[in-house]
């Protein structure tokens, strides 16, 4: 018995140390979409329709993607 205690044990001790670091690394995320790669400025015109919600949502989106992406004030054509 105290054998393998002696063997045992230091394998079973190395094994529960190694989960217990390997359990602190924290993962970095590398797949999925990030927003700026799949996201895009919201255009509307003076003819668009919406409620006060919708037009709120719509400039949180821009104005998040302003500061994370650094969208800029032109609109798709290329004008200002």
């Amino acid at each position: 018995m105290r054998h393998l205690m002696k063997c045992g044990g230091k394998a079973l001790l190395l094994f529960i140390v190694s989960c217990m670091v390997s359990g602190c690394v924290i993962k970095t995320q590398t797949s999925g979409v990030l927003f700026c790669d799949a996201a895009n400025p919201i255009y509307v015109s003076n003819e668009d329709l919406m409620t006060e919600e919708t037009e709120r949502q719509i400039l949180t989106h821009n104005m998040v993607g302003e500061r994370l992406c650094q969208w800029s004030g032109k609109k798709a054509d290329g004008s200002a």
